[in-house]
């Protein structure tokens, strides 16, 4: 079901940060990106640069890491709007200014879970039979050994996985989103800094109408690359121990297709590979076509833009010809002296993330 009325306008929102729980003031040009598909959301904003003893330790480049990753000299960053956190990083990219036009500072990091991600999955490098969050907890054990959970996490929870080999150098990010890509679920970065994988569906509520031209939309833009599809998906893999193969079609949005097939060899045992090669085609589908509206505001309706959500769209100029529903994969919260706060959306169609299939119908363009 698709929702008509149109998205508005909220007052601006109270943002609020802190660098290890100490409120910070005077920073300017904030942009938070909320994502999807993604391993981790990312910030950046700028300050006047004075170089005291308190901020020159609350802004120190690095110091030093645990075993387990974490960012013991790295600078926390806490973001909040209205009370509610939405973001818990790191401070990884200061840049420092100062020069005869002044001094500045400019910042950027990302969630916790974009630092988590990146540390080595192995050894050990065999698994079998395990839960996926099971297995998350048993690699963070590994790296440290009072490690109570894992940074990552399946919502719902999956398996016993078959068997889980990890190759030397294999990052966890590697590890699980290839896991969990076989079962439909989608990576999502919380608020808390951890990395959730869980499912999203097409069929959902839109929470807001965009229209070109009309309040708050400022502009739409669309980009399409027909070159990223293919006719077949192929997966080959394993079922239960033994190898399998399992094959997927694409006709139903072309005429004459780019290409022809996409052959996929899985490096992990799945109980789903019919899933994998649909992960494939999902992939394809969100690489060949995607929507950038830009809006004002941080809020439609009282509600914060979150990525996995549902709006409709329509805007004959970027060939939206008719009401269409895309799915938000990521939301870029930026606010600076002269535009106020502005969000960014990131829309694809949304049956790239449920593996449902898609019909030449589907399309913005199509009558």
């Amino acid at each position: 079901m698709s929702n008509k009325s149109p998205a508005s306008l909220t007052n601006q929102s109270k943002i609020t940060m802190k660098v290890d729980n100490e409120i910070l003031s005077g920073w300017q040009g904030l942009t938070v990106a909320l994502c999807i598909d993604a391993c981790s959301n990312a910030f950046s904003f700028s300050l006047p640069w004075n170089p005291t003893p308190e901020n020159r330790a609350r802004f120190r480049p690095y110091c030093k890491r645990n075993k387990l990753g974490k960012s013991e000299g790295l600078q926390k960053i806490y973001i909040y709007l209205d009370d509610t956190k939405i973001l818990t990083g790191y401070l990884e990219k200061p840049h420092f200014h100062t020069g005869a036009d002044g001094r500045t500072a400019n910042l950027q990091g990302r969630s916790a879970s974009g630092i988590m991600m990146e540390i080595s999955a192995g050894p050990p490098f065999q698994y079998s039979k395990v839960m996926f969050n099971t297995l998350s907890k048993k690699l963070y054990q590994a790296l440290y050994s009072k490690a109570t959970g894992g940074i990552a996490y399946a919502s719902p929870d999956f398996g016993p996985i078959g068997e889980v080999s990890i190759a030397p150098g294999q990052t966890m990010w590697d590890v699980f989103s290839k896991l969990a890509s076989a079962q439909g679920l989608w990576a999502r970065p919380t608020a808390g800094g951890e990395l959730e994988f869980t499912q999203f569906s097409s069929s959902q509520k839109s929470v807001a109408y965009l229209e070109e031209g009309k309040g708050p939309v400022r502009s739409v833009d669309t980009d399409h690359d027909v070159t990223k599809r293919f006719q077949r998906y192929m997966v080959v893999g394993t079922y239960e121990g033994d190898s399998s193969q399992t094959e997927i079609y694409d006709y139903e949005t072309f005429g004459i297709a780019i290409r022809g097939r996409k052959i996929q060899q899985l490096d992990q045992q799945t109980t789903d590979i019919k899933t994998a090669a649909k992960f494939a085609r999902a992939r394809a589908l969100i690489d060949s076509y995607s929507v950038t509206a830009i809006v004002d505001g941080w809020h439609y309706n009282g509600q914060l833009w979150t990525p996995g959500e549902i709006v409709t769209i329509k805007a004959p100029g970027a060939f939206i010809d008719k009401d269409t529903r895309l799915i938000i994969r990521r939301a870029s919260l930026s606010i600076d002296e002269s535009g106020g706060q502005t969000a960014t959306l990131d829309l694809t169609l949304p049956q790239a993330f449920d593996n449902s299939d898609i019909s030449s119908g589907d399309l913005p363009w199509v009558g």
